[in-house]
């Protein structure tokens, strides 16, 4: 979420997104999710990254609010895919664990794949399970 690529590829923007609905007080509702959201097209619904709504000074992510968040989106959408390449190892193994599939995506570099395989060992360490393809772009 750090570097809001799905946001920057359709052309979006806007002032509130997903570390905006984590760092809410009171509860994650359907209500809280679609009035944060950036609507785009007919079916489909983005809650931006931080780096989107502010990149020079991004809001933390507060990791322990996911599984709640991925039960509201379970609840509202057919289909939920989060774009989530710079959390932290243990948010991003809650993460994988509550996912039916992880989907990583690399540039052909040294450095992307360091980033890859240190992913790749820390859910492995945490024993995830959830199976992950990885694509090279």
């Amino acid at each position: 979420m750090r570097y809001g690529g799905v946001a920057a590829h359709l052309g979006l923007t806007g002032d509130y997104g997903i570390a905006d609905v984590l760092a809410r007080g009171d509860e994650i509702d359907a209500g809280v999710i679609g009035s944060t959201a950036v609507h785009h097209g007919d079916q489909l619904d983005i809650l931006l990254s931080p780096a989107t709504t502010d990149f020079n000074d991004p809001a933390p992510l507060q990791g322990d609010r996911f599984p709640q968040a991925v039960e509201v989106f379970r609840s509202v959408y057919g289909a939920t895919y989060v774009d989530a390449p710079a959390l932290v190892p243990d948010a991003q193994a809650e993460l994988a664990m509550m996912s039916t599939a992880v989907l990583i995506v690399m540039s052909p570099t040294v450095r992307e794949l360091w980033v890859t395989r240190a992913t790749l060992e820390a859910l492995a360490k945490r024993d995830v399970a959830t199976p992950v393809t990885i694509a090279v772009n």
